[in-house]
């Protein structure tokens, strides 16, 4: 099962991790998803971010089309090119899976595709910031409103404290893997695992047929 996002208002939100994710120095993201969108402007869809435009950034990561149906994976960490890091060989295709992985070290940021490094680079904020932003699944927040919606399938969304090895996003991207066992990782995450959506549980928001349906 994933979770479907049409690409005009479907969003995800979760304010547990407001505190969790504030200030720290330390983040990884990871998601599987499959893409549908059929624009190729240089346009935005948000994967996962904890970010409102109009006021103080945080964090987030999107796939950036720039005139090309494929995407490119990219991370921001605070709105501005100073905090940019884009993998610009748009490796992502519309219409299959696709696993995407964003690390934080401090400033030092690397991107993966499919369990590989495609990209590292540098983002100036060496933390998160201290801002109170709804995590979100599939939008940004623009001005308090969602806006830069998702357009297709997202899986198996996992949000760490920790910045994951390279060997740890490998495991992960190799399949879809039990995120709170310590076999998953080469290294054990698990007391660092702040979010997993299964988009499989028979609980919200899970269960909701809206919003979760099978596979493509």
């Amino acid at each position: 099962f994933s979770f479907n996002f049409d690409g005009s208002n479907d969003v995800l939100k979760t304010n547990d991790l407001n505190d969790e994710l504030r200030n720290i120095s330390n983040l990884s993201v990871s998601a599987w998803i499959y893409p549908t969108h059929t624009g190729t402007g240089d346009t935005y869809y948000a994967i996962v971010t904890q970010w409102d435009y109009s006021s103080v950034q945080s964090w987030g990561i999107w796939l950036h089309t720039d005139g090309a149906t494929d995407s490119a994976l990219h991370w921001n960490g605070g709105g501005s090119a100073s905090n940019a890091v884009e993998d610009g060989s748009k490796r992502i295709a519309i219409n299959q899976w696709t696993h995407v992985c964003a690390t934080k070290d401090g400033t030092a940021i690397k991107l993966y595709v499919n369990g590989s490094e495609v990209v590292s680079g540098t983002d100036s904020a060496s933390t998160t910031h201290d801002v109170n932003s709804i995590l979100r699944v599939g939008s940004q927040a623009t001005s308090g409103s969602d806006t830069v919606f998702f357009k297709g399938a997202i899986d198996e969304v996992g949000v760490w404290n920790a910045t994951l090895s390279a060997s740890d996003v490998t495991k992960i991207a190799s399949k879809p893997l039990n995120l709170s066992k310590a076999s998953t990782y080469a290294t054990d995450r698990t007391s660092n695992l702040k979010l997993w959506l299964r988009a499989g549980d028979k609980a919200e928001p899970e269960s909701n047929t809206a919003i979760a349906r099978q596979d493509f």
